[in-house]
């Protein structure tokens, strides 16, 4: 009876009759020919000087392809492949290859290879001259996000005030001047400097000369006031024969708070001169005289008041 091995022993054996297995079955796989479906790098050779690829440009091709086992594990690794090379004369006057025109380049530079045929279909290639255009640039007040009752109360200056935008012909063709910015900022309570981006329609194909630039403006809290102010009658008969039905009326406004104490009913006047009086309904309007040059949307309630006759 023959000598058995020990457990370890016999492990090595199968292993290295596995291994050389493998590898005959490998090398021998290796030597018949295959039809593979490979996805092969590809790359576009072109003077990109002043040109806006405005579409990314595919980076590889789906070939249907028969050759030998080796030739074919050599030109899909892609570490080792050297990619399809298609140039472009005249970059922005070709808008798609298609399979007809791409099939020769392929097959010239893939000569160890049979092409079968090509899956993708068509390239398309949008690629355009690069334009530049100076605009104004305009912070669009309207949507500046302020918090409740507060108000910009200075002019709004930008630093600079205007910005070059830089893109593909077609795009900046249509911008417009002047160019209007937006903040991104809600609820502003204090004066504002800050920086503020450009915006652009497309960021990955345009860029702005500055990318940013400053925008600052004063911003304060306002108080809405309502006092009643005394009416001062005009032209109107000594002897009360004709009379205001109220002798007050209510005059609201808005007012920095900083200076809401500085302020009183005092300083507005408010006359109703009866020449002025509307014969079918009795009533003439109400006069703002005077007022403070700091008090801001001035309104009198009610605008109108009726003139009464004496008894």
């Amino acid at each position: 009876m023959g000598k058995l091995l020990p457990i370890n022993e016999n492990l090595k054996v199968v292993i290295l009759a596995v291994a050389v297995a493998t590898t005959f079955w490998f090398f021998n796989a290796l030597s018949k020919n295959y039809d593979k479906i490979i996805s092969y790098p590809l790359v576009f050779d072109f003077n990109r000087d002043s040109l806006v690829v405005v579409d990314p440009l595919p980076s590889e091709i789906r070939i249907d392809v028969s050759s030998g086992g080796w030739t074919l594990l050599r030109k899909t690794f892609w570490f080792n492949a050297e990619p399809i090379k298609i140039e472009l004369n005249n970059p922005t006057d070709i808008k798609f290859l298609t399979k007809s025109s791409l099939r020769p380049i392929i097959s010239n530079q893939l000569k160890e290879l049979k092409i079968n045929y090509l899956l993708t279909d068509t390239i398309y290639i949008n690629i355009e001259p690069e334009e530049r255009r100076t605009v104004a640039l305009v912070l669009d007040s309207t949507f500046i996000d302020l918090e409740e009752n507060h108000r910009i109360t200075s002019a709004i200056t930008l630093t600079p005030d205007s910005v070059t935008i830089i893109g593909p012909r077609s795009i900046i063709e249509n911008v417009r001047s002047p160019y209007f910015l937006k903040l991104d900022e809600e609820d502003i309570d204090d004066d504002y400097d800050e920086f503020v981006n450009i915006p652009l329609e497309v960021r990955n194909i345009m860029s702005a000369v500055p990318a940013r630039v400053n925008a600052e403006f004063q911003v304060k809290e306002f108080s809405y006031i309502s006092y009643d102010v005394g009416i001062e009658p005009m032209n109107f008969p000594s002897d009360s024969s004709r009379y205001l039905s109220d002798p007050q009326a209510k005059v609201s406004f808005w007012i920095e708070k900083s200076l809401e104490d500085d302020i009183s009913f005092s300083d507005f006047n408010i006359t109703a001169d009866l020449s002025m009086m509307q014969k079918r309904d009795t009533t003439v309007p109400l006069m703002l005289m005077f007022f403070p040059e700091d008090a801001l949307e001035i309104e009198i309630d009610p605008e109108f008041i009726k003139v009464l006759y004496a008894q």
